[in-house]
């Protein structure tokens, strides 16, 4: 999941500021070497990923970043990973 909420500790207080100006754009890395390919726009903490999983075993990743417009603030979110397939 990518969540939203913890904004204050990757933006220097934008979202603090700006409550509902933001939101959110998630990057997945699928390891299939494209690297981080966009993933959604949002902005409601919970996103749930609805990619369908690999058939093969695979490590994906992901990271998120604030926009406002089509302008990026802030810093990039730690990069989150979990294995998924069979």
């Amino acid at each position: 999941m990518i969540r939203t909420t913890h904004a204050k500790t990757t933006d220097s207080g934008f979202a603090a500021r700006h409550r509902g100006a933001a939101d959110a754009v998630g990057t997945l890395d699928r390891g299939d070497g494209k690297g981080y390919t966009l993933l959604a726009y949002d902005s409601t903490p919970g996103y749930a990923d609805t990619t369908p999983l690999p058939a093969t075993p695979a490590k994906w990743k992901y990271k998120a970043i604030y926009r406002v417009g089509d302008e990026r603030v802030g810093l990039w979110s730690a990069e989150v990973s979990i294995a998924v397939g069979a």
